[in-house]
């Protein structure tokens, strides 16, 4: 059996060796700010989150990395928080336009990847088409981890622990993902069909 293992275990291999953090935080103007394609979380309904910016302005640091050769910066984690005070700006208040990011300056896609899945596997209630995918995501970003590194455990095991799942329930969600036929994995993305009847 593997020990316990988190996604923090990887993002704290990946920093410095003397520990110190490689970032910092700085106001950036929310227009400088592009999704990253890796995101595959839903951010379509954000009224909630756009009304709570509205009355205590961003409470959660974006983490951001800069786009070279441009003024622009890519969202790592924050694509939800982008789009409501992008909202904001839209109703005319600019008061909204500068938010506290966390400037990512670690090379290491995996870290950055991870930081992505973590951001929105402990901030929200996922649909059931996010947790499979976020399983995929891991599963790949685990075996792509220990092609370089000593990880012990069966990755199974390593994604059980990592998600606070049962195994039987890891077997469960890559049956679906790989069994599963385009046109469900649709209604399962949409929301129409629940894991229970994609299984």
């Amino acid at each position: 059996m593997a020990g316990k293992f988190r996604l923090t275990d990887l993002l704290n291999a990946s920093s410095k060796p003397d520990g110190r953090e490689e970032f910092k935080v700085e106001l950036i103007s929310v227009r400088r700010l592009v999704a990253s394609e890796d995101n595959f979380y839903s951010v379509e309904d954000v009224a909630d989150l756009k009304d709570s910016i509205e009355m205590m302005g961003v409470q959660q640091n974006l983490t951001v990395e800069p786009i070279p050769g441009t003024d622009t910066f890519k969202v790592i984690a924050g694509h939800r928080r982008r789009l409501a005070t992008l909202k904001l700006l839209e109703e005319g208040k600019e008061q909204f336009e500068l938010v506290p990011c966390r400037v990512e300056t670690s090379e290491d896609d995996i870290k950055k990847r991870i930081m992505l899945i973590h951001t929105n596997a402990t901030t929200r209630e996922l649909s059931d088409w996010e947790k499979i995918e976020q399983m995929n995501q891991l599963k790949e970003l685990i075996g792509e981890y220990k092609k370089e590194h000593e990880l012990p455990g069966r990755v199974r095991e390593l994604l059980a622990e990592t998600l606070n799942v049962s195994t039987s329930q890891v077997g469960r969600m890559e049956s679906i993902s790989k069994n599963l036929s385009p046109e469900f994995k649709a209604e399962l993305k949409q929301g129409n069909i629940s894991a229970s009847t994609a299984a």
